[in-house]
């Protein structure tokens, strides 16, 4: 726990969502958020089916990283396990689409700052609020269909 209060306060990578918490709340509130966001859907998705389904377990990680002050590409590989039906494909849109924030180090070794160039983060971001839309779309037209 010695060092926690440092990562919280200083390290950022590949944050969007937790950029904006940030301009809105100190980085120790925004990480209880993300801890929050995560028990919450956990919470949720418990009660809506009881038994222990994959996706169980992969959402409400994958919506505390997302709220993270910190979200590296191989964070996302503890998901991969858990991403055996359709409702996880956003996730699994996400483990692919992050893969160019790599493109960091080569900016390093060039001598340019560690920083995630908008791009990266309008596709990363971007595939996975369309994978998301998909999922929910789909959802959307099967109750409307069994109704």
């Amino acid at each position: 726990m010695g060092s926690l209060g440092t990562y919280v306060q200083s390290f950022r990578f590949n944050d969007p969502v937790f950029a904006i918490l940030e301009r809105a709340a100190p980085p120790q509130l925004g990480v209880a958020l993300a801890v929050l966001v995560g028990l919450l859907i956990a919470i949720w998705m418990r009660s809506k089916s009881p038994e222990l389904s994959p996706e169980t377990f992969a959402w409400p990680m994958a919506a505390s990283l997302l709220c993270a002050p910190v979200v590296y590409p191989w964070y996302l590989l503890w998901l991969l396990p858990f991403l055996c039906s359709v409702s996880a494909l956003p996730i699994l849109v996400w483990t692919v689409s992050i893969l160019p924030t790599y493109y960091v180090w080569h900016l390093r070794a060039v001598g340019r700052l560690w920083l995630v160039p908008r791009w990266v983060t309008l596709v990363e971001y971007g595939a996975l609020a369309a994978a998301a839309a998909i999922v929910a779309l789909r959802w959307a037209l099967a109750r409307y269909e069994s109704d």
